[in-house]
């Protein structure tokens, strides 16, 4: 039983620990959808058109900042998407290990 009680501490743990990364994750798809954002609009002020007053490389440049994070944006998500999905592979192939033992204890380190 103790052994047991243990095992499921560290599931428990596991899936904390799994929760914050998801969490973790999607803060960091937030801030990086407010940066582009911010970036947009530094570009539109700054730009020829854009009534900022500043020469035509400066918007080249931030043209070029923002078609790099936009680009950089997508590779996260797609990545960001890899991992949620592996993240859920791996809850759910826990969860019936957790479940498969605490029905019948099989499984390595059942009783």
């Amino acid at each position: 039983k103790e052994a047991r009680d243990q095992e499921a501490a560290r599931d428990h743990a596991m899936l904390t620990s799994l929760k914050r990364l998801e969490q973790s994750s999607s803060q960091i798809a937030h801030s990086q959808s407010a940066l582009v954002d911010a970036l947009e609009k530094v570009a539109y002020l700054g730009g020829p058109t854009g009534g900022g007053g500043a020469d035509p490389e400066v918007g080249q440049a931030l043209r070029s900042m923002d078609k790099q994070l936009r680009a950089l944006a997508d590779d996260l998500a797609v990545g960001r998407h890899e991992t949620t999905q592996a993240l859920r592979s791996e809850l759910r192939a826990l969860i019936a290990l957790i479940d498969a033992r605490t029905r019948g204890g099989g499984g390595p380190g059942g009783a």
